[in-house]
């Protein structure tokens, strides 16, 4: 599984489905199957690669890492990018191989040299986060900014927050909100959440609740836990938006059950209290149970009290 940052930290952001992560999405049909099958019998490093796809998504055909590890390897040898970007990936994940991150490294570096971004982004990570390498936010920087350059989204927003945070490059700013804006303008929702937190902070702008609310709004419309967290928190509070309690049980609920634990929280808060909703004190000790079992300590203080009531 290729996953996740901290709100902090510099690194890049991929969905579970490894294929999809790289905007593999289009299933092969049959007979683009015994076309493929034939080509790549004959040599031909295209559709090797094709067909590699085909058994790693398992689209009309059966799923088998084995048969896709091996047209890939056959792709790759030939030097075509994107197998070495996907023997890459699965020796990085340990999809169908086991895990090793030197060789996963290895072959990202022959398709990143080749161009390929979405390669670039994933060393960027490796580079940022220390998998298989020593730790280096600067060279984590360069390959993040190598990819962003040809536009590939998610290392847009992880060069923005290099340039927020200084990781591997001099603090500005200015970068950051650029980078962000260019990601956010893909509708991508972590850029937008950063947005949000710029402007409420006032980094690099005017410090504006109103800004803030507009941007955390459209993280939480596509559903990012900590933008409708976020949402809940300017909603119970009246900034940037009129004070709705209503709004924002709705926001800390949405929250909630996407696992957040600081909304799991102020959900069993207002649950407590009865504020947005009729109180209820066992609703409120099952939220706050749950934020708990997440790590929040306020969340089992909370837990605590009503427990022994």
């Amino acid at each position: 599984m290729l996953l996740v940052i901290g709100s902090s930290s510099v690194a890049l952001e991929f969905i579970d489905n490894f294929p999809k992560s790289f905007g593999l999405t289009e299933s092969p049909k049959s007979s683009e199957y015994t076309s493929a099958k034939i080509l790549a019998t004959q040599g031909d490093s295209d559709a090797q690669y094709s067909l590699g796809m085909m058994y790693v998504r398992g689209d009309d055909i059966e799923k088998d890492t084995t048969q896709a590890k091996q047209w890939f390897e056959k792709a790759a040898s030939q030097g075509n990018s994107k197998a070495q970007m996907m023997l890459g990936v699965m020796y990085y994940q340990g999809e169908g191989v086991p895990q090793d991150y030197s060789k996963a490294r290895e072959w990202l570096v022959k398709s990143a040299d080749q161009g390929v971004a979405e390669s670039q982004a994933l060393l960027g990570k490796m580079y940022s986060t220390g998998e298989g390498v020593t730790q280096d936010c600067v060279k984590a920087f360069n390959w993040f900014k190598k990819s962003a350059d040809q536009g590939f989204v998610p290392a847009q927003h992880s060069v923005g927050r290099a340039f927020e945070h200084g990781e591997g490059v001099e603090q500005d700013y200015n970068e950051a909100m650029k980078w962000y804006l260019k990601a956010a303008d893909e509708y991508y929702s972590e850029a937008q959440y950063d947005i949000g937190y710029m402007h409420y902070i006032g980094k690099g702008v005017k410090s504006s609740e109103e800004k803030a609310a507009e941007w955390y709004l459209k993280a939480a419309q596509q559903g990012l836990d900590r933008a409708q967290f976020a949402m809940g928190l300017m909603s119970y509070n009246g900034y940037g938006v009129p004070q709705n309690y209503l709004e924002a049980f709705k926001w800390y609920q949405k929250s909630a059950h996407n696992n957040y634990a600081l909304a799991q929280f102020h959900l069993g808060t207002m649950y407590q209290e009865g504020k947005g909703v009729k109180q209820d004190f066992s609703k409120a000790a099952e939220w706050f149970k749950k934020a708990c079992d997440n790590g929040d300590k306020s969340g089992c203080s909370e837990y605590s009290k009503l427990t022994k009531q």
